[in-house]
């Protein structure tokens, strides 16, 4: 099989009304396209998702569909098909702009110390339109660890090498890679702040983040931020 340079790994369920924009957004890279793959592990959908991911052109795209397992096994399933020396991961229903990959590639490139980059977002709503564009701080391990919630979230760019290095963890249904940026972090990784916006991250009432309660969501994130916490005491 052909190493790529890139892989943007998209996760998907029932994204029939959004996979389109996403997967055209990553045709519409300044990054040349014979050097990236697109690995869809697509969550078990019932409907036209992946009738709409095998029927695009244009995009060098390895289609896998899984049993509702959710998106934890999902992205662990995708990196053990994904072939790129770098990894980024964009949700099904979500976008990201045509520098995106060009601009966490050079990053990483430039900076051989560098595990994984990260950078700002716009919080959009379900047609699109930009609400806010989220700012970050710069990485500071400590502050991640104590911070009441994910400041990473969108976008991730790391080596192959380093995301393989720790599994998703099936157990957390929301903040699952808060949890695994973590002990990334505590293995030695290293993070860079990437200060421009380069990820779209639409509202979708039927993502995991909208369906669940508000006091689901701080449970989850409450629990990643405690095991990370217990981590680092008992060190």
């Amino acid at each position: 099989m052909i190493k790529m340079k890139a892989s943007v790994i998209v996760a998907a369920y029932n994204e029939e009304k959004y996979i389109s924009k996403c997967l055209e957004s990553i045709r519409n890279q300044d990054f040349p396209l014979n050097n990236l793959e697109v690995v869809v592990v697509d969550d078990g959908s019932t409907d036209n998702t992946e009738k709409i991911v095998m029927g695009y052109e244009g995009l060098n795209i390895r289609y896998f569909k899984q049993s509702n397992e959710g998106i934890a096994v999902a992205w662990n399933n995708a990196m053990s098909k994904s072939t790129g020396e770098i990894y980024l991961f964009v949700d099904g229903d979500d976008f990201i702009t045509e520098n995106c990959v060009s601009r966490c590639v050079k990053s990483l490139d430039n900076h051989p110390e560098i595990g994984m980059v990260y950078s700002q977002h716009a919080r959009t709503e379900e047609d699109g339109t930009i609400i806010k564009i989220q700012e970050k701080p710069e990485w500071d391990k400590e502050v991640f660890r104590n911070s009441e919630f994910n400041f990473v979230g969108h976008v991730k760019g790391i080596r192959s090498e380093v995301a393989k290095s720790q599994e998703f963890d099936p157990f957390f249904k929301y903040s699952q890679s808060r949890d695994w940026m973590m002990r990334l972090a505590d293995s030695g990784v290293e993070f860079k702040y990437i200060s421009e916006m380069l990820y779209f991250w639409r509202k979708n009432p039927g993502s995991i983040g909208q369906v669940l309660s508000d006091q689901d969501r701080k449970r989850f994130s409450k629990l990643t931020r405690d095991k990370g916490l217990r981590v680092n005491d008992a060190r």
